[in-house]
Formats: C-alpha cells, structure tokens, sequence
C-alpha cells in the first residue's frame, strides 16, 4: 500500500535509531479489499507491485544513486543518506504461504516467516524457497527461517489447554489435540518447547510468539516465557 520511497525512508530511520537492529516484515496482505479501497491501491496487481518496490526499496539502501522505470514507479536520480547499517541493506523477511510468497522471500528476502502451518508444512515450505532460490542462483547460507506462533503457557497444564480451548474451539480446520501438538503452543513450558523444536529440528531459526487470552493473561505469559521458556533453547 506504502510508497517504496517512503518506506525505505522509514525503515532507514528506524535502522538508524536502533543502531542497526532493524528487520522488514514484509507481506502483500489481500484479507481486507476495503483497506485497498481506502488507500486508493489496487489490490489484484499487490504482488507484482510487492516485487518490483523491494528491488527500489534494496536499492535505496545500499546505492550512491537509484534510476528506475518500470511498470509501477518511476525515479530519476533518488538518492538517500544515511545508507543501512549493514552493507547489503537492512534484513528483509518475507512472508506467505502460497507459490508466489514463497519465490518472493527467495528472491528478495533474507528470510521467509510463516504462521499457522504444521511443522512439516513448514519444512514443505522451506524446501520451496530452497529450490526457487536455486533457480535463481542465489546464495542461501544465511538465509533465515522464522515461524509465529501463538501460546498459551502456564504452569499449570490442564489451565493452559482449558483457556486456549475456549478460545480457539475445537470445531475449526485442525482438531484441538493435534492444533496443540503442532500447530500452537500450549500447555507448561516443556510443552511449549516440544512445539517449537519440532520447527527448529525442521529449520526455523527465529520464533515470534503471541501469548492468547484476555489482557491480563499477557504479562504473566510473558514472564513465563521469559524465566521457563527462553532458557530451554539457550
């Protein structure tokens, strides 16, 4: 939806500001055709414009001087200071499931994210990025792999399985004994960790967690998280 100008700017800023900690997130959306509406966008041609932005956006980054004319933008001289911190640009990840999504993080980003998939589709998925990649010819030893998850930890078993339930059901695409065994994390700490090494044995590297439950569930997931969880994978 965002000018590929303006958002290289924007990351540009916040590498800066965090002294080169920045990573772009990067997805073409499409659940919400109203959103489109109200950004003016059209939303049927969102992932050849995706593509053709983070060639400009990468560009940005890491050149003295940018000349691009294609089929949705065009620039004559741009040139922006600060370059990223890091020489090749500032990590971009990309995210989706479908073909497309997945030949996109191969070509452009430096690491693929997913969510709500199975380990083994995860690994499917990966395998995928791998072989686009290498039709390509791209280099993807340092590729990252990186999966979100939601969780539902307490130390009590049965009362993480319990609230996760109520919110999620059990009449939904995946039955709640197999959503918690591969899908989601729920249970006590081993629990959540036996979740996430299934992803890490399948390849993922990086793991971004979204406790479930009602506002003042957060923080007492997050400490778990932090003192029970962290620790297992140190």
């Amino acid at each position: 939806m965002y000018n590929p100008a303006v958002v290289a700017r924007s990351m540009l800023t916040i590498d800066f500001l965090s002294g080169g900690r920045a990573i772009m997130g990067v997805g073409v959306g499409g659940q919400y055709p109203n959103e489109w509406e109200a950004a003016q966008q059209n939303i049927h041609n969102r992932g050849k414009r995706a593509d053709e932005a983070l060639a400009i956006i990468r560009q940005m980054w890491t050149e003295n001087e940018i000349n691009h004319h294609g089929r949705f933008y065009d620039l004559s001289d741009i040139s922006m200071e600060p370059k990223s911190q890091a020489p090749d640009g500032i990590p971009i990840w990309v995210g989706g499931s479908s073909d497309a999504a997945l030949r996109r993080a191969a070509q452009f980003g430096d690491g693929w994210t997913s969510t709500q998939m199975s380990s083994a589709q995860w690994q499917q998925n990966m395998e995928k990025v791998h072989e686009f990649a290498g039709e390509m010819g791209r280099d993807m030893s340092s590729f990252q792999g990186i999966h979100s998850l939601s969780i539902c930890i307490d130390k009590d078993r049965e009362k993480a399985q319990s609230r996760a339930r109520a919110i999620v059901g059990d009449g939904g695409r995946v039955p709640f004994d197999e959503l918690i065994d591969d899908y989601v994390c729920v249970g006590d700490a081993d629990d959540c960790a036996r979740v996430i090494r299934k992803f890490t044995n399948a390849g993922a590297s990086w793991f971004m967690l979204s406790p479930m439950g009602k506002l003042e569930d957060l923080m007492p997931q997050l400490e778990l998280i932090a003192q029970d969880l962290i620790p297992k994978f140190r």
